[in-house]
């Protein structure tokens, strides 16, 4: 089995069964969340859209969730007057439904059943307010930021990087994110794969273009940048990467190379049977402790 076959194989493993239970409970919990925001806000100029990796076409089984994105005319008050009223307003409202974890701009949804009590639903919700009529263009509230809202276009963002020609070696790096232990913001691993890639020096092959990023964060972690496609001088992404994420960028990525160069990317992934979620478990705190990464074998 050749490099590239290998990791073609582990995407397969980390592909989502279609008729499977995972996406027919995204599915079931989508619908409960649009029946529930339509219940709470009737008549109100809504729009419920699905974004985040299942409309990008990157998302892994290992670390998965749907985006729903609720986003009010510009003129619109039912959920609120205020950015932060909307957010808010939205809230209040799943939480007749669900128990609500705020995020810096997202409401993630678990569970409030006695006999489910607080089971990851794998759903965030993204409350925001169009910035105009033609519906492009929207703002965010910031939850616990110097800058309280943010402007982006969620059709931009999916088409960046949907039809980037990256999303394989997309998926492997956040598969390489989350069983390392990296927890780089995923918009912005994404926007960093897709740039290295596209340097006229990028190789072709999943194997060589994979090998290709790790270096380049490798031999970058204190210099590279990303921006978002949908306001590249407006949304600042660099508090993002610090220099604490830098140096923990550049330290992992090292030893996965390592990894590589003296077991394969085995060393790296593991075989291609599927590992078990306790040892991943145990593959992340060794990453925290500093013990040389290979998740596969952690126990």
């Amino acid at each position: 089995m050749t490099p590239s076959e290998y990791l073609q194989n582990i995407l397969s493993k980390q592909t989502l069964d279609p008729q499977g239970d995972e996406l027919a409970d995204l599915k079931n919990r989508q619908q409960e969340v649009i029946a529930l925001l339509n219940r709470e806000f009737p008549g109100a100029d809504m729009t419920i859209s699905v974004a985040g990796s299942f409309a990008k076409e990157t998302m892994i089984r290992e670390s998965y969730d749907l985006d729903l994105t609720c986003y009010f005319g510009n003129d619109d008050s039912s959920a609120g007057d205020t950015l932060e009223d909307i957010y808010n307003g939205v809230r209040k409202a799943l939480e007749k439904d669900f128990r609500v974890g705020p995020k810096t701009s997202a409401l993630r949804l678990r569970s409030c059943q006695k006999d489910s009590l607080d089971k990851d639903f794998h759903i965030d919700v993204v409350p925001g307010r169009y910035s105009g009529t033609e519906r492009a263009d929207v703002f965010l509230f910031l939850k616990s930021r110097d800058k309280c809202r943010l402007k982006t276009n969620l059709g931009v963002q999916i088409q960046h990087i949907r039809f980037s020609g990256c999303r394989d070696e997309i998926r492997l790096m956040k598969l390489w994110n989350a069983t390392t232990g990296l927890a780089l913001k995923t918009f912005v691993l994404e926007l960093a794969v897709i740039k290295i890639l596209k340097l006229p020096e990028a190789p072709w092959g999943v194997a060589e273009r994979l090998r290709f990023a790790l270096e380049y964060l490798r031999d970058n972690a204190d210099s590279f940048t990303v921006e978002d496609p949908a306001n590249p001088t407006g949304n600042d992404l660099s508090e993002y990467l610090d220099s604490q994420v830098r140096a923990r960028v550049k330290r992992v990525a090292t030893r996965t190379l390592n990894d590589v160069d003296r077991d394969g990317w085995e060393g790296v992934f593991g075989p291609v049977e599927e590992v078990s979620r306790t040892r991943r478990a145990a593959a992340i705190v060794s990453v925290v402790r500093e013990n040389p990464s290979r998740p596969w074998l952690a126990e």
